[in-house]
């Protein structure tokens, strides 16, 4: 719980780990004491873009929007992955920064594994959710061209029917 938690800060005060699992357990219930936790834990380590988000989400909390909004930002320079840039666009979201939230939507979409996987389709539900029916918005989030690994197939790697052949009947499998 929160004073085991407590202890590892006071045992191991130069790991940032147990220090950002303190911050992050008192962020809505302690968000001035979860502040300073946040503080202490990105002293430690700088270049964890988890504990930058989270220092942006205690300064929402706070209702310190701008200073959010720069932890994040801060955030975006560690990592250029989906969660932050995703994270990103849920913030901006909050603070009614649409055309950032468009932008950092489009950059999550941009770094996802895999068009396929299911940061895309979380990330394109929830542009469809704050579109309002417009789905120029949406489009505008897709790629113009796809990965190499996802295009179409070219002419002669689809395998061809002989001619004469008969197509095999649904249910029933070739010999």
């Amino acid at each position: 719980g929160m004073a085991a938690r407590a202890r590892a800060t006071q045992e191991r005060p130069d790991w940032a780990d147990p220090v950002a699992l303190l911050a992050q357990q008192m962020a809505f219930a302690q968000p001035e004491q979860a502040l300073q936790q946040a503080r202490t834990a990105l002293r430690l380590n700088p270049y964890s873009w988890s504990e930058w988000h989270m220092l942006g989400m205690i300064d929402y909390r706070l209702g310190r929007e701008d200073e959010s909004w720069l932890a994040l930002e801060q955030g975006l320079r560690v990592s250029r992955g989906f969660a932050a840039h995703f994270q990103a666009a849920n913030l901006a979201l909050l603070l009614d920064r649409r055309p950032v939230f468009w932008q950092q939507l489009k950059q999550a979409m941009a770094t996802a594994a895999s068009p396929l996987n299911d940061q895309i389709a979380y990330a394109l539900n929830f542009a469809i959710a704050q579109s309002h029916g417009d789905a120029s918005r949406v489009a505008a989030l897709l790629p113009d061209e796809l990965p190499p690994d996802q295009e179409k197939p070219r002419r002669e790697q689809i395998p061809q029917q002989r001619r004469g052949a008969k197509a095999p009947r649904a249910g029933v499998r070739g010999s």
